[in-house]
């Protein structure tokens, strides 16, 4: 961990010397390819940019080998989200350190290995061959692999946000977590069944997605497709007497207004953890479920609750970044230890290069996804490789 002293007690010397230095430093010189959106519906372009050379006190440059991509950034790209172009997508990435301020506190070396996280709305993001960050959002990783590392720390860490600070689970409380294609559901059915040892129920996208989240430790699942209301009735069987300690969204959050049903309306939690997540929009919202009255579950004590819309929290890990960074930075600290503990593991359902984006976004879009897609910054164009030969995607966590 970083010391609190080198943080808050810089001396007066050195606050003066980086005030001047922030004004002289930046020099543009080299270039760097990234993938810069300038148009929403449009496939971001590959361009050359050029970089500062020097650094502001605090940053430092990572060369990055493995940007992960998910559905959250294909809908950016698409133009549904309220984001500032021109933007370089890519949230989550890993790579090296090939350079340091002099003055960075948390001590970084050049060739450290780290994975970093940005926000959604950030312009600078890891779709880059390099990217200057500031070194608080940067996590060094041990000997976990550089593929593994652009996958732990979002979806994972903001499962064991939720479930330590948000809904903390016992042993066996039952837990429902609606799963997307990507790597946000599957964290939060890894870390609930692995970690807190929970009764999880899966919701998933697709049969592939079903198998993969059953062999994480899900209890039962069953696919969206089957439709709502044979969810609903799956639900009643699996849950039986029992209520839910959480629903778990993180897909959008379009089926709680059905499953709140299955909460515990004494202890339970519901949360959604989609990034892009409106409360508005919600409220608003009246979609049909099919689901006949007769059918559904008794609601006299759901009804005796506030609306849904005011009982759903919205698990945002990024909002820590700024607000409580000490805390940010335990959350990802402990998620990647959990992997080195062999508690959680990585999945990469497929890796693309920066040149096949195109298929990479197309390959979200249709759904094709068992896990996590990354791109590849140090690769040219080739073809796509799969989980089968480029990813050690082998349970290791302990019996």
């Amino acid at each position: 961990m970083f010391s609190v002293r080198k943080v808050f007690s810089p001396a007066v010397g050195g606050v003066l010397r980086q005030f001047f230095r922030c004004r002289e430093n930046v020099r543009l010189g080299s270039t760097y390819r990234a993938a810069i959106l300038t148009e929403f519906n449009k496939i971001p372009k590959i361009e050359m940019i050029k970089v500062q050379e020097n650094l502001f006190p605090g940053q430092v440059k990572v060369g990055v080998h493995f940007c992960s991509l998910n559905d959250t950034d294909v809908r950016i790209l698409e133009g549904t989200e309220n984001v500032e172009l021109p933007l370089v997508p890519g949230c989550e990435f890993s790579g090296e350190i090939v350079a340091v301020d002099p003055d960075n506190r948390l001590d970084f070396k050049v060739g450290d290995r780290v994975v970093a996280l940005r926000g959604f709305h950030t312009s600078g993001g890891g779709l880059a061959s390099e990217v200057v960050l500031s070194e608080f959002d940067c996590f060094p990783i041990g000997n976990i692999s550089l593929k593994d590392a652009a996958i732990l720390p979002y979806g994972h860490g903001t499962a064991m946000l939720a479930f330590s600070k948000y809904c903390p689970l016992n042993e066996n409380d039952p837990v429902i977590v609606i799963a997307g294609p990507g790597g946000l559901g599957l964290g939060a059915i890894e870390v609930a069944s692995s970690v807190f040892r929970a009764h999880v129920i899966g919701i998933c996208d697709t049969q592939d997605s079903s198998i993969l989240i059953r062999d994480e430790g899900a209890f039962q699942t069953i696919c969206m497709s089957e439709g709502y209301a044979k969810i609903y009735r799956f639900l009643k069987n699996a849950l039986g007497n029992r209520r839910a300690r959480c629903i778990y969204d993180a897909v959008g959050g379009e089926a709680l207004r059905l499953l709140e049903d299955f909460i515990d309306p004494q202890n339970g939690c519901i949360l959604t953890a989609y990034p892009l997540f409106n409360r508005e929009a919600f409220q608003a919202s009246t979609p049909e479920y099919n689901v006949k009255p007769k059918d559904r579950l008794d609601r006299a004590e759901i009804d005796k609750l506030p609306p849904i819309h005011e009982r759903i929290q919205h698990v945002d890990l990024y909002s820590y970044q700024y607000s409580d960074r000490d805390f940010f930075r335990e959350i990802i600290e402990e998620t990647l230890s959990l992997h080195s503990e062999d508690l959680i593991s990585a999945h990469v359902s497929k890796i693309f290069t920066l040149d096949d984006l195109d298929d990479a976004v197309e390959f979200i879009k249709k759904k094709k996804c068992t896990g996590k897609v990354l791109i590849d910054l140090k690769e040219g164009k080739t073809k796509p490789k799969d989980d089968s030969d480029e990813s050690d995607n082998e349970d290791k966590r302990k019996d």
